[in-house]
């Protein structure tokens, strides 16, 4: 343990910092955990932004974006509270690095860890256990441990209403994620053959909307469609989607298409093979696998998407997440159980299909 804090961790942390500070900026900003989870009166300052944006009186509007200025300005408060920390704590740890003392209560860390962990899956595991019992649950009175019967019945209805929202989020899911995956494959190829100042801002450009908080950066969004008049919903959906499933499957393919061999280029290229050539008969074929689990991580980002589907889509599109939120806020348990399950596995599905079919793709074609 005091190895790790001494040696390992001062190497990693750099490689931790971007994902921190995106849960950070996304902790500082959620909407759907307020609104499932309370308080509601008085609501967090996301929540209050969306509902002046959504206010029948427009005039509220102006209150939203001088709002959402305000969430923005929190945001970085907290990034760069967290900065100054990381600052003040490589000083005050500095002489503990180099005094040559090797243990520092590691069992009692340890020990810590291990309880903190299985109190975690505990809970995580009773919260599913909870939903299938209350997706099949019939008669249930206080204070009895299982329900009186098991009815089938709210999945077959559910399974009914839930037609179109299913069908409206595997369409959005599928265009957001792959195009992502093309414009990642097309944007780290394209960074094999210019500089790699490029590469930087490409990256920084990418990475913006895990920084900023998703209410005030779609509220933007949004007042730019409207001055563009854009009425296609489900094209203004897609592009909002984009927006948060392009850095998740940039981050998943970056690292192995840049660490593919350039020899197998090399070779190619000397027995006359162009760029697209090598790009679709080497490249790819050799990438197969991160490629499937980049587009189960994005199909996964899309399912997810509250906020981006409200606003983009202006409450006239419906995917599984509107869906759940809004029955969660009040609805029958049962039905919310329903609908929480099939959120759950449809990204579960994604990724046993991508662990799946690469395997298959490649014994066929050997």
């Amino acid at each position: 343990m005091t190895a790790f804090f001494k040696v390992v961790l001062p190497s990693l942390y750099p490689f931790l910092r971007l994902p921190i500070l995106a849960v950070l900026a996304y902790a500082s900003a959620s909407v759907e955990i307020p609104l499932i989870l309370g308080p509601n009166s008085p609501p967090t300052l996301a929540v209050a932004i969306m509902q002046w944006f959504h206010d029948v009186d427009l005039n509220l509007r102006i209150k939203a974006s001088a709002g959402a200025i305000v969430q923005i300005a929190l945001t970085l408060l907290l990034l760069l509270g967290w900065w100054q920390a990381e600052k003040l704590i490589k000083k005050l740890s500095q002489s503990m690095l180099v005094n040559g003392k090797r243990e520092y209560a590691g069992a009692i860390i340890q020990n810590i860890t291990h309880v903190i962990t299985v109190l975690m899956l505990t809970v995580i595991g009773l919260a599913l256990l909870g939903m299938v019992l209350w997706s099949f649950a019939g008669f249930w009175a206080y204070p009895d441990l299982l329900p009186h019967t098991f009815v089938t019945q709210h999945w077959q209805s559910a399974l009914q209403q839930m037609r179109t929202p299913l069908v409206d989020t595997l369409l959005i899911g599928v265009c957001a994620t792959g195009l992502a995956v093309v414009l990642t494959l097309l944007t780290l190829e394209s960074e094999q053959h210019t500089s790699k100042a490029i590469s930087r801002l490409t990256s920084v450009i990418i990475y913006l909307p895990l920084l900023i908080p998703s209410i005030a950066f779609l509220f933007g969004l949004v007042w730019v469609l409207e001055q563009m008049s854009s009425h296609h919903t489900f094209i203004n959906v897609v592009l909002a989607h984009l927006l948060f499933v392009l850095p998740y499957v940039f981050l998943s393919l970056a690292s192995s298409y840049r660490r593919l061999d350039p020899r197998f280029s090399y070779v190619a290229a000397s027995l006359g093979a162009s760029q697209a050539k090598i790009f679709w008969q080497i490249k790819l074929p050799m990438l197969l696998a991160p490629i499937f689990i980049a587009v189960a991580l994005g199909l996964a980002i899309s399912f997810s998407q509250y906020l981006p589907t409200l606003l983009a889509g202006g409450g006239r599109i419906n995917t599984i997440t509107t869906e759940a939120v809004s029955l969660a806020n009040g609805a029958s348990r049962r039905t919310s159980a329903v609908y929480a399950l099939v959120q759950m596995l449809l990204p579960a599905l994604g990724f046993l299909l991508a662990w799946a079919l690469p395997k298959m793709l490649l014994t066929h074609r050997e």
